[in-house]
């Protein structure tokens, strides 16, 4: 699954940002965060479109 949010993330559109950003915050934090699904919620969060980067942005990873 981590190879289909990277590919909507590499389309550049806007509803694939945004489901690419649904799926790793399900998958990522289903899964405990590992570096993979980590790694590309920075990514996202460095997405072109300023939705999908608050949207990837307001993904908690971790509680304090």
């Amino acid at each position: 699954m981590l190879h289909v949010a990277r590919r909507l993330t590499a389309h550049g559109g806007h509803a694939q940002g945004l489901l690419a950003v649904a799926l790793t915050s399900a998958l990522g934090s289903r899964t405990g965060w590992p570096a993979p699904w980590r790694e590309h919620l920075r990514h996202l969060r460095r997405h072109a479109l300023p939705d999908v980067r608050d949207a990837a942005l307001a993904v908690v990873t971790a509680h304090e």
